[in-house]
């Protein structure tokens, strides 16, 4: 059994039919894989794509969470913004990353949401290379 962590951007439509397709398909396979959300994402998308059941809340760092070290894959989905927010939760613990874009800007995030739902079968058989990236950090003192 897979798990995977799936961080979104709730104030994103989430409504799509590309995103729920894809949804849909991930949640086919839960003899497979299953499906962590964070939930305000969880939430924006659980009625529209009909998950129920097969859509576990991701609580990360939270009493009685998640490790984050069992998730395989963590599925980014939303724009760079979303991708940044799910590096630093899953990044520190080598978990990949795979960016879906469903915004307008995508650098980080490279894969479209219209052609997410052709990479299920090779996310749940792990036939995908993860690309290594180095991080910075940036600090600052606080203003006064």
């Amino acid at each position: 059994m897979i798990d995977i962590a799936i961080f979104g951007n709730p104030s994103q439509r989430t409504d799509s039919p590309a995103l729920l397709r894809f949804l849909r398909a991930l949640a086919a396979r839960h003899d497979r894989i299953r499906l962590y959300a964070e939930p305000a994402f969880r939430k924006s998308v659980i009625s529209a794509a009909d998950l129920g059941p097969m859509l576990h809340f991701l609580t990360l760092g939270h009493s009685g969470g998640q490790a984050p070290t069992r998730f395989r894959l963590a599925l980014s989905i939303g724009g760079d913004g979303t991708f940044l927010t799910t590096a630093r939760a899953v990044g520190p613990h080598g978990i990949p990353i795979m960016g879906i874009n469903s915004g307008h800007l995508g650098y980080l995030s490279a894969i479209e949401i219209e052609k997410a739902h052709d990479l299920v079968s090779d996310i749940v058989e792990g036939s995908y290379t993860v690309s290594p990236r180095t991080a910075i950090e940036v600090t600052s003192p606080a203003r006064r």
